[in-house]
């Protein structure tokens, strides 16, 4: 509970970027964030090789996740925000480690947003709904949405059968199995929806600054437009 303690609020009025992991997203583009505060999440890694930027806070929810203990063990950042299943099975030693209880909690038009994660966060299709709360509490008043393009391979369709889009990446890295990636586009797109009206009712902005993508929930702008 103390780290919760440390961490609530003390964002408030300043800004972040939630990193997403499609496509578009450009090293030049994370160049210039070196400065800015960065939610990253999964395999972001994969691209360390070519750039010094670093997450501020990485995220995993996944029980399951190809990022290795050794990984988890290795990974620079100011604060790690893994799911309990991860934090159960799997032993961590870093002492920068938030355990988030993961709780499912939605219906078949929206998601519940916790306002307290030190009680729960709650999990969708996609680790970035989570990152969103994380900034929420931690009280960023203007959230930026980098590489969400929103488009993969494989997807669900309305019907719950799986489609193939004809889209050839659905990551800035190539998938090891790319049918291995079937996503949840509707679910995904609810989740942010009930992000929105949340960050609309505590006057958070969230803006798209994804360079194209198919994520029109969000407000776009134009991420160069940041640093002028």
């Amino acid at each position: 509970k103390e780290k919760f303690k440390q961490i609530y609020g003390q964002k408030k009025g300043k800004r972040c970027f939630i990193i997403g992991n499609g496509p578009s997203l450009e090293i030049e583009d994370l160049e210039k964030l070196k400065d800015e505060d960065c939610f990253a999440a999964n395999e972001i890694y994969k691209l360390y090789d070519r750039t010094d930027w670093r997450p501020t806070y990485y995220v995993v929810m996944d029980r399951y996740t190809k990022a290795s203990p050794e990984i988890i063990e290795n990974m620079r950042c100011e604060i790690m925000y893994l799911g309990d299943y991860y934090c159960r099975y799997n032993k961590v030693l870093r002492q920068d480690i938030i355990c988030l209880h993961q709780h499912v909690s939605f219906n078949s038009d929206t998601y519940i947003v916790s306002d307290d994660i030190s009680r729960s966060v709650t999990i969708s299709p996609t680790v970035s709904f989570v990152s969103m709360q994380i900034a929420a509490y931690m009280g960023y008043s203007e959230i930026y949405l980098l590489g969400f393009d929103h488009s993969y391979s494989y997807e669900f369709d309305n019907d719950g059968s799986v489609i193939s889009t004809g889209i050839k990446d659905a990551h800035f890295f190539k998938d090891d199995v790319a049918e291995d990636i079937i996503a949840d586009v509707n679910g995904m797109t609810k989740a942010y929806m009930s992000f929105r009206v949340f960050a609309n009712r505590k006057g958070i902005v969230v803006q798209n600054v994804t360079r194209g993508g198919k994520l029109e929930v969000f407000e776009r702008t134009s991420i160069d437009s940041l640093f002028k």
